[in-house]
């Protein structure tokens, strides 16, 4: 009973000790204070009813301006619905009812005074209207509910505490929403939270969000506060934007939720501090926060919650990016960029943003940059681009469009993490026309799957970096550290990009075919991970010190264009990749720099273990060390070599090194319609295995190297040509077509095979330990020497039934060769066929003390000399028959052992031998040729030399009519019978024994048809003198069965020197006969006793025969 007067007495006291202090006055629902405070709703607010107590009494409403009216706290009764009439207060409470809650409803609401307040400590509403001009205050943790009409309502609403809940249960489109106040109202968020309920039209709009105006309201928020959207009721459609006016905001986080697909959207946005947006819910349209355009500050932006935000526009300083998604439109930039969570980046509306940098802290993690309908791109600026680990995807989420992220500096990934690329549209990372460095940390991995472009890339660290679209980056790549790895569609960028693969750095082709410019770099290593074969492909040229090596799958190199790739291999780095390499033009340069020890060690590989095939224009480059002495050493690189165009392969030592006479040993060559040009020096040898042709091969061997082929050709009937003046060496014979040889040796180790074979130039015929060529004809059309060359025992060179051409030159039989001289050979030429000759020519040997053969293969050989040629053959002519042919001329000087006879049937066959036979052991039957010569003639037993039809024998050499003396050791028949004039012809140069010609035979000497005598080389007879006498035949026996020497003896005339013949001793037999002798002229009519004398001789020597 005391606590009441003393209240009493203090509002007393305040009332009147203390004027305009609010007063609050708690309203007692029914209106006695006998009960104490009661809560209830049948009273109402007005200003009739004494229902408020004062602190004294209940007393009606005053409409005070300082006045707060406070509903609740009562000690009895349920608090309801409370009509309200038109009321003035400075503010209304809300305390806790003993029952119930409190609605006010109907009426108007005045809010009075300075600083109207509105707390809620417990839920309440408010669906009366609210006015006044001061705006108010919402305090208090409960959530106070406006649902009233109150655009009469002006000033500042500050949300201090609690919820403040705004609703409007509307249905029209475009709803503005009135429950807090005019729009021209500004609203501060100072904590606590505002929950925006509002309904619409009731139209589902998740497709294009329908935007209900929550008024121009200017929102400052000054602590951490929320703001809450969603429909008003349960049964409207979802899809709404509330949209509010300009937003500020400090150093304070604001927090977004919303339901049913709602998202509230802001004007443009001032940063005071670096604000937090914490948007929890992840509708996406709309997005649940929707920022336009920020005011162009360094203050920064956190973005938490698993939300997204959207950004239209502006320039802000730092972004922290924890979680959920951050829609950008407009054109805008920002500063350094943080992810640590799950967070995206999406783009609506083709829009360029910006940041400094971009660093990724989200190791498990996925964010993407998205565009959705239109072009996109996003830059990422000077302050780099690092992750620690996790995934940013790039989508460009239709066809049609690009998402484009620019890099303006360089990469820095600490852990496994990837840039993705999704969508139907393009995907991009924009290098921005620079080099841009990628540094993975040891054991880091980084996928990059848009499509690179627009600058170059270095890949430094130890980690991977591993790129898997077609990408379109011209300025070339460097690989300085760690793995650069190609995956599905990755490539190196552009093919007129350069490559460098330098110490510490690994090119991973991962089954893959990459094309590059230039391929260049010291120490690093290219390899293929995947089970897919791998091919690098170069345009251009380069230095490479490294290894190709294969991986799981095998590497294959391709070298395009001119220029030269240059491949150094060393002890610490060679290449073992075995794809083969592709040489389609330029060449190829190999140096191994590593000094070998021994005669065949185990080399480094520089062209890899695969095949080397080369099209036109190419060439490869051997340039080696060995072992620095100039011993014979082979080194083995070991890879086939195919060739389909015209190729030059140029081995010789490096320009450091003092090594000579070193082997470059190679696979099987494979030659298709192709040259191989070998040139070089130091004695090197370029050795391959077994050639094989599918076409015809041409072999230019230059000066100071030679071409081995260590093993059988497989010719296929295709031909090689050899040129230069080198030395091909067919270690192991073989079966080919054609083979022409232009210059140099040709030498064979085994038996070889082959065609026709063409002489154009001085060359050689190399034979080792016996061995055979094989040819089906030899053509010679070279103005030189070319050699049959044995080396260390007998060698055999057979020419097939094509038969042998000479148009000029000398093909000599080398018997005594080697260094020191070997043993001295016995070497044979087989001829298979017949010979033609067409110029001067000739088959000679050397001086050495081996026997040479020329074998008719136990046939009969034609000999077809053309007129005005001459052929000399020197080595013995055996087993078969010659026949002379053509109008030429034929010397032959060997002891010939043939016993097949032989036939001249036209031109000239001279006999110059010195010993044997020149004609061999058979018959010697001329027909229509002459035989002559200074030779022997020696027909074995039973055969003789037989002259019919125009046959003729003319001593001593034709060319020049030289005297000389034919020695024929057998008969010698003149035979007309069978029609035709068979003659001698005998040539007198001087008066002197020896200069006139001579047969000495030793069997008997049968004449018929003419002898003619001549004067020759100049000689006239005019020397003359009685008593001269020339012994023109010597034989055991002579018989004349139709010769009669007046008239088939035609001899010079010297009548003018007052000289005649003396015939009478023509016919005698030995020594004595065949002389003719000078006596004096007798004038006539003593002529006709002279010829009687001489027909009686001739009579005589007949009887005495008979």
């Amino acid at each position: 009973m005391l606590k009441r007067p003393l209240l009493l007495m203090a509002a007393f006291l305040c009332l009147s000790a203390c004027p305009g202090i609010a007063t609050t006055l708690i309203y007692d629902d029914d209106g006695s204070t006998a009960n104490g405070i009661t809560d209830g709703s049948s009273a109402g607010w007005n200003t009739s009813s004494a229902v408020f107590y004062n602190g004294v009494s209940d007393a009606a409403w005053t409409n005070a301006t300082t006045d707060i009216a406070q509903f609740g706290g009562g000690a009895s009764g349920t608090a309801g619905t409370l009509t309200v009439g038109a009321v003035t207060t400075n503010g209304i409470t809300f305390a806790v009812p003993f029952a119930g809650s409190y609605t006010l409803s109907s009426g108007t609401i005045t809010l009075g005074g300075t600083a109207p307040t509105l707390t809620a400590n417990v839920n309440a509403a408010i669906a009366s209207t609210l006015t006044g001009t001061a705006g108010f205050a919402k305090e208090g943790a409960g959530t106070l509910t406006l649902t009233g009409n109150n655009t009469g309502l002006t000033g500042t609403i500050n949300l201090n505490a609690g919820t403040l809940s705004v609703v409007d249960t509307t249905t029209t489109s475009g709803t503005l929403i009135k429950a807090l106040g005019n729009s021209s109202n500004a609203l501060k968020l100072n904590g606590g939270t505002l929950q925006v309920l509002a309904n619409g039209d009731g139209t589902a709009t998740t497709a294009s969000p329908q935007t209900l105006t929550f008024g121009a309201y200017n929102t400052t928020v000054t602590a951490d506060s929320t703001l809450n959207v969603d429909r008003a009721s349960g049964t409207t459609a979802a899809g709404k934007i509330i949209q509010m006016g300009t937003l500020s905001i400090g150093s304070s986080i604001l927090t977004v939720t919303d339901s049913n697909n709602y998202g509230v959207k802001f004007g443009n946005v001032t940063l005071t501090g670096n604000a937090t947006f914490n948007v929890v819910n992840t509708n996406s349209n709309p997005v649940a926060l929707t920022l336009s355009t920020i005011v162009t500050t360094t203050n920064s932006i956190t973005k938490t919650g698993a939300g997204a935000v959207a950004i239209n526009g502006g320039t802000f300083g730092n972004l922290n990016l924890n979680a959920g998604n951050v829609d950008l439109s407009g054109t805008g930039g920002m500063g350094d960029v943080t992810v640590s969570g799950t967070a995206n980046f999406t783009s609506h509306s083709g829009d360029t943003w910006s940041m400094n940098s971009l660093t990724y802290n989200s190791s498990s993690a996925s964010s993407n940059f998205n565009a959705i309908s239109i072009n996109s791109t996003y830059t990422i600026g000077t302050g780099g681009f690092s992750m620690s680990g996790g995934a940013i995807t790039v989508n460009a989420a239709n066809a049609g469009i690009t998402t484009k992220v620019i890099l303006k500096s360089d990469v820095s990934i600490t852990g496994t993490a990837s840039l993705n690329s999704t969508g139907s549209g393009i995907r991009l990372l924009d290098l921005d026309g620079a080099g841009r460095s990628f540094t993975i940390s040891s054991g880091a991995t980084f996928t990059v799957a848009p499509v690179v472009q627009n600058g170059s890339v270095d890949k430094e660290g130890a980690g991977t970096l591993k790129f898997t679209a077609a990408n379109t980056y011209a300025n070339g790549t460097t690989i300085g550290g760690g793995i650069l790895q190609l995956s599905g569609s990755g490539t190196l960028g552009d093919i007129a990009g350069d490559l460098s693969v330098n110490t510490g750095g690994t090119l991973d082709l991962g089954g893959t075919s990459q094309t590059v410019n230039n391929f260049g770099g010291t120490g690093g290593s290219v390899t293929n991970s995947s089970s897919t074969a791998a091919r690098l492909t170069m345009n251009g040229a380069g230095t490479f010190s490294g290894a190709i090596v294969n991986g799981t799958g095998t590497v294959a190199l391709t070298k395009n264009n001119s220029g030269t790739l240059s491949l150094i291999s060393s002890a610490t780095g060679s290449n073992t990749y075995s794809g083969g390499t592709q040489l389609n033009g330029g060449t190829l340069l190999g140096t191994d720099s590593t000094v070998y020890t021994g005669t065949s060690p185990a080399t480094n590989k520089l062209f890899g273990t695969g095949t080397i095939t080369m099209a036109d224009a190419t060439g490869v480059q051997v340039r080696v060390d060995g072992d620095g002495t100039t011993a014979a050493q082979t080194l083995n690189y070991g890879n086939a070599v195919t060739l389909t165009g015209s190729a030059t392969v140029d081995i010789n030592r490096n320009i450091s090194s003092t090594a000579k006479t070193k082997t470059i040993a190679f696979g099987n060559l494979n030659m298709a319609a192709s040259t191989l040009n070998v040139v070089g020096g130091n004695s090197y040898v370029l050795r391959f295995n077994t050639l094989t042709l599918t076409g015809a091969a041409d072999l230019n061997v230059g000066a100071g190297v030679s071409l081995m082929l260590n093993s059988t050709i497989v010719g296929n009937a295709n031909s090689i040509t050899k040129e230069g003046s080198g030395t091909l060496t067919l270690q192991g014979g073989g079966t080919f077509g054609d083979f022409t040889l232009n210059a140099g040796l040709a030498d064979i180790f085994a038996t070889s095979n082959m065609g026709n074979v063409t002489v154009t130039g001085s060359a050689t015929f190399g034979t080792h330990s016996g061995n055979t060529w094989n040819m089906t004809s030899l053509t010679y059309n070279s103005s030189g020497t070319s050699n049959f060359a044995s080396y260390g025992a007998d060698s055999t060179y057979t020419i097939g039934a094509g038969g042998l051409s000479m148009s000029k030159g000398t093909l000599q039989f080398l018997t005594n060769t080697g260094t020191p001289p070997s043993t001295p050979v016995n070497d044979k030429l087989i001829l298979q066929g017949d010979v033609t000759i067409t110029g001067t020519s000739s088959i000679t040997k050397d001086a050495g003390p081996g026997n040479t053969y020329v074998d008719l293969n136990n046939e009969t050989r034609s000999f077809d000399v053309s007129s005005g040629a001459t052929f000399t053959v020197t080595p013995t002519l055996q087993n078969g028959a010659l026949t002379k042919t053509g109008a030429g001329t034929m010397a032959v000087s060997g002891d010939n052992t043939y016993s097949g006879g032989t036939l001249i049937s036209q031109g000239t066959l001279l006999a110059s031998n010195t010993t044997g036979s020149a004609t061999g052991t058979g018959a010697v039957s001329i027909t229509g040729g002459t035989l002559g010569g200074s030779g022997l003639v020696s027909p074995g037993t039973g055969n003789s030399v037989t002259v019919s039809g125009t046959g003729n024998i003319n001593p001593g050499a034709v060319t020049g009519d030289l005297s000389g003396t034919l020695t024929i050791n057998s008969d010698l028949l003149m035979d007309g019978s069978a029609g035709g004039t068979p003659s001698i012809h005998m040539d007198i140069d001087g008066k002197s024994a020896g200069q006139f010609d001579q047969i000495v035979g030793s069997g008997t000497m049968t004449l018929d048809g003419t002898i003619t005598v001549a004067f020759a080389s100049g000689f006239t007879g005019s020397t003359l003198a009685v008593g001269n006498s020339f012994d023109l035949f010597d034989w055991n026996t002579v018989v004349a069965t139709s010769f009669n020497p007046s008239t088939d003896l035609v001899l010079p005339n010297i009548s003018s020197f007052s000289l005649a013949w003396d015939i009478s001793h023509f016919l005698d037999a030995g020594s004595a006969g065949g002389v003719i002798s000078v006596v004096s002229y007798v004038p006539e009519p003593s002529r006709a006793l002279l010829l009687a004398l001489a027909l009686g001789v001739v009579l005589g020597r007949r009887r005495r025969r008979g």
